[in-house]
């Protein structure tokens, strides 16, 4: 603007959730990971040269280096189950991630907590 000049404007604030649209949202990106050693053979993993070693092309990430490695000569347990889950959350800089991480769990433990309530009254009604 020149010396002298002025804007008139009207401004509009919308308060909203990422469900609207993701502009609102406090998280870039979110992965996780489950079973960096692939014990649970969920993943097939391709070679690109026949014959190389599968740990020299896929190596175990930072995730693995968290967990004990599986003994090659144990046999593959058909009824194994994930128990450790690895979240990596990116945040845009609006909120820390970690900020984001226990809000959303408070969040999702107050409506576990609505659910309960209402089937509790549920059952009262039905006797």
């Amino acid at each position: 603007l020149r010396r002298g000049q002025e804007l008139r404007l009207t401004c509009v604030a919308k308060k909203g959730t990422a469900k609207e649209h993701a502009k609102w949202s406090p998280v870039a990106a979110v992965a996780f990971e489950y079973d960096p050693h692939n014990r649970l053979r969920h993943s097939n993993f391709w070679q690109e040269n026949v014959g190389s070693n599968l740990a020299e092309e896929w190596p175990i990430g930072p995730n693995g280096q968290l967990e004990d490695p599986p003994n090659p000569d144990e046999p593959f347990d058909y009824n194994a189950k994930p128990s450790r889950f690895y979240f990596t959350v990116e945040g845009t800089g609006v909120m820390d991630p970690k900020d984001v991480v226990v809000m959303a769990l408070k969040l999702l433990q107050a409506k576990v907590a609505l659910i309960k309530m209402l089937l509790g009254q549920i059952r009262e009604t039905d006797g």
